[in-house]
């Protein structure tokens, strides 16, 4: 399958089925091979992550789906951290990421271990309150 642009678009996941509403199948996640985390093209950004177009189209489909089918509206917050958490699958998925949430989006302070483990040493106690470090 292919997106918008003719890139290769790779699913992966579960396949739900649901015969009652006369639903085929419904993939739960995709790979965008044209993604940074997988063409290996470059250095991926650092600091305030601009968000792909791919993700902002994501969330807007997912809150109309949460409005439709659940009578459910997203809050701004509720929002935010979705946009920040697919931000960073889409550029760091399977990397050690420290990070953290801003007004503006996500910001990536360090990647990988052995930048990581310095970065955080060099922090005060109260600046660590505001990092958060994880297996993306």
């Amino acid at each position: 399958m292919t997106d918008a642009n003719g890139n290769v678009v790779v699913f992966q996941g579960r396949v739900r089925v649901c015969w009652e509403e006369k639903e085929v199948a419904m993939v739960s996640e995709f790979i965008d091979l044209m993604a940074p985390r997988w063409n290996g093209k470059g250095e991926r950004p650092r600091g305030l992550l601009p968000v792909p177009p791919e993700v902002e189209a994501t969330i807007a489909k997912q809150e109309a789906r949460l409005a439709r089918e659940k009578n459910i509206v997203m809050t701004p917050e509720a929002r935010q951290r979705a946009i920040n958490a697919w931000t960073l699958e889409y550029y760091y998925e399977g990397q050690y990421v420290a990070h953290r949430s801003t007004a503006n989006g996500v910001e990536v302070l360090a990647v990988g271990l052995e930048e990581i483990g310095p970065f955080l040493r060099a922090k005060s106690q109260v600046e660590l309150l505001t990092i958060m470090t994880e297996l993306v």
